[in-house]
């Protein structure tokens, strides 16, 4: 495992959530977006985050996780009322993002964190 990857997993933030708004993200094939998606947190596993709603970016969300990265997780698709296990990281201004752009249609919360997604399971 590579150093990069291991300070990933050592920094990371695990949570329970649910998530309860998602909204449209352009396909793969047209940009590499990442999609910010409103969630409700029921627990918090490791680190530390404050709810109760946290906005949380995953990448390409129509695709399956694995798909999508083989690190990803185990999660099919995103539908709203589940719950998730979630591997975050915080996402600040300085920080590197993998997207083309961030689609973040939550203008009303833009003074709340943003995470960024390592994996999610269900």
């Amino acid at each position: 495992m590579g150093k990069e990857w291991q300070d990933t997993i050592n920094d990371s933030i695990i949570i329970v959530a649910e998530l309860i708004d998602k909204q449209y993200c352009p396909p793969y094939q047209i940009a590499h977006a990442g999609l910010v998606m409103k969630y409700k947190l029921h627990n918090i596993v490791q680190g530390y985050c404050k709810g109760p709603f946290l906005y949380i970016i995953h990448g390409a969300p129509e695709i399956p996780r694995e798909k999508y990265h083989r690190f990803c997780g185990n999660l099919k698709s995103f539908e709203i009322g589940d719950l998730h296990l979630l591997r975050l990281k915080f996402k600040i201004e300085e920080n590197f993002s993998p997207f083309e752009n961030i689609i973040d249609p939550y203008p009303e919360a833009i003074d709340s964190k943003r995470y960024l997604c390592i994996s999610v399971d269900k």
